[in-house]
């Protein structure tokens, strides 16, 4: 899914990436073709050879983390290198080389907003 599916945010991660949640899905955008290297680039090249929806746009990559979600809210901790996206199928969270689902007590949870305030992230 481009940039065209309904974005809600979208955030930087670097100098290169940011990441969006769209309509469609959650995913991971490559703006800029640096030679300099990233912290994400093993990650965004682990996610475009599962893609099956890729797309190039010419100024932009836009790789699909999650299909076929509504992904409201995108949030990056830059801290502790995390991001978080509230779906409709969850809390979603990926760190440079882990892809998961938050829980609680075995229960999926939820969010319309996530809010990152110093060192704490608030859903």
């Amino acid at each position: 899914m481009g940039l065209s599916g309904g974005l809600k945010e979208m955030v930087m991660l670097d100098h290169k990436y940011a990441v969006s949640a769209l309509t469609g899905g959650a995913s991971i955008n490559l703006f800029v073709e640096s030679k300099t290297p990233s912290i994400w680039d093993d990650f965004y090249h682990k996610q475009l050879a599962k893609d099956t929806n890729f797309i190039y746009l010419g100024f932009d990559s836009s790789v699909n983390i999650y299909n076929d979600v509504r992904a409201r809210t995108v949030a990056f901790d830059s801290f502790n290198r995390i991001i978080y996206w509230g779906t409709n199928i969850g809390l979603i969270y990926a760190n440079t080389d882990t892809l998961g689902e938050l829980n609680y007590d075995g229960d999926r949870l939820y969010t319309s907003k996530i809010i990152l305030k110093k060192k704490h992230c608030l859903f």
